[in-house]
């Protein structure tokens, strides 16, 4: 096969750059669980919406309580355990809220 100095560019640079990307995502991902961004940024998301004073009791609600551990908020909530407890908290109805969430 003859020499191809521009292939071998292509793939190095490709690689290159796999190699890199993957990487920067393991240090994000390591920086972002160090700081519990994903719980501190879901809170937030839920607070938005909502307001403080339902935020706090949709995370007292028992299904979302008990995704706590350690002490520490969840990074993720399901999206029909979230319309539960959002339904219970606030008093509407949970399939319209499960229909929205869904899409």
């Amino acid at each position: 096969m003859p020499d191809q100095p521009v292939v071998d560019v292509a793939l190095g640079l490709a690689l290159l750059y796999v190699v890199l990307s993957l990487a920067a995502s393991a240090i994000t991902e390591w920086i972002s669980a160090l700081l519990g961004l994903r719980s501190k940024n879901l809170r937030a998301g839920v607070e938005t919406p909502l307001g403080k004073e339902y935020a706090e009791k949709v995370y007292a609600h028992p299904p979302i309580a008990n995704l706590a551990r350690d002490g520490k908020l969840p990074s993720h909530i399901e999206p029909d355990t979230m319309a539960t407890a959002r339904a219970s908290v606030t008093g509407a109805s949970s399939t319209g809220l499960r229909a929205c969430s869904a899409g």
